[in-house]
């Protein structure tokens, strides 16, 4: 429906518009860090992601203390991540956010391993997203998880099978997840029958 989404888009862009003006014209209220928050939403919706990052970095300089600069920063070190492929500034952003009271250090150490693994520095990643599986409470949610798996899979990859089948075990006996866990017990049911045959020659 390119009709609906090139009014969508004119929308989201004149909303855009809208909520600087407000920021601007109320820079002492509560709001502008409202005004520039929405205009980033806008933005991320339009996929204009230098936009978007510019409004980040205006909210963050001009209310560092308020309570949502520790979601718009996780915002942000995702779109360098995720859609403009700038790993290292992504990765300094989630280093300074490891160190930030309240964010979701799984998420975190884990989107680490990622920007690692990007920037082909797999032993640093693989720390990371040990780091991650370690948070309390991570194997009880998606990113801890996550995390492992990608640590199985390494192992998987460097032919150390005996160490990819423990962690997938780990996966299998930790999470209540049905889907995670059928899926590591997919991934054991292959490792043991490549262990079965290496065995029997």
């Amino acid at each position: 429906f390119p009709e609906l989404q090139g009014l969508m888009g004119r929308y989201y862009a004149e909303a855009a518009g809208h909520f600087l003006i407000l920021a601007d014209q109320y820079a002492g209220s509560e709001l502008a860090p409202l005004g520039l928050f929405n205009a980033g939403l806008c933005y991320r919706k339009l996929e204009q992601w230098r936009s978007f990052l510019s409004s980040g970095e205006d909210f963050v300089a001009r209310h560092p203390d308020h309570e949502r600069r520790l979601e718009v920063e996780m915002q942000m070190a995702e779109v360098l991540l995720g859609e403009t492929g700038e790993y290292e500034a992504a990765l300094a952003l989630y280093d300074e956010l490891a160190l930030r009271p309240g964010a979701l250090l799984s998420q975190v150490h884990y989107q680490r391993g990622e920007c690692l693994d990007r920037l082909k520095r797999g032993e640093e990643a693989t720390a990371a997203y040990l780091a991650a599986a370690a948070e309390p409470g991570a194997l009880d949610e998606d990113f801890g998880l996550a995390a492992l798996a990608r640590v199985a899979a390494r192992h998987e990859e460097g032919g150390r099978r005996n160490e990819a089948r423990d962690i997938y075990a780990r996966i299998a006996d930790a999470t209540g997840n049905a889907e995670w866990a059928a899926l590591a017990r997919e991934r054991m049911d292959a490792l043991d029958q490549e262990l079965n045959r290496a065995a029997a020659e």
